[in-house]
């Protein structure tokens, strides 16, 4: 096989590996409710942001704490999915494996939350202040 087949070949394998993944990205935004619930607080944070004028490093700590939401939701809809196949029926296992899921999702909110609370406290306090 030569250099320029090679090449081809890696980038029909990347061009697949981005397609699936994106694939995926997008099942997860359409077909689960939580992740539509997430985008709509995300959305109110980050205009909220905006009205703020938050300064770089808090603008990255909100996009970051957002992203770790979108990631931790997205990984926990993955393994479900996957304990699904395994199991229809009541498994005490596939139900410890998707509580164990859903509870990274969850510890990621809070995170997100108290990092919400820290940088707009101050500036929702001080806006009170102003009136």
């Amino acid at each position: 096989m030569n250099l320029h087949s090679k090449k081809q070949q890696f980038c029909k394998k990347l061009s697949s590996s981005l397609f699936y993944a994106l694939r995926g990205i997008k099942v997860a935004f359409l077909t689960q409710r939580n992740m539509k619930i997430h985008t709509c607080v995300a959305i109110i944070v980050l205009l909220l942001s905006y009205h703020f004028k938050l300064n770089k490093v808090d603008l990255l700590f909100i996009i970051l704490s957002i992203f770790l939401v979108f990631i931790t939701e997205t990984i926990n809809s993955a393994i479900e999915k996957n304990i699904d196949l395994y199991t229809n029926e009541i498994d005490r296992n596939a139900m410890l494996g998707k509580d164990m899921a859903a509870g990274a999702v969850l510890i990621t909110c809070i995170q997100a939350i108290i990092i919400g609370f820290v940088i707009f406290i101050p500036k929702v306090l001080d806006l009170i202040s102003k009136s």
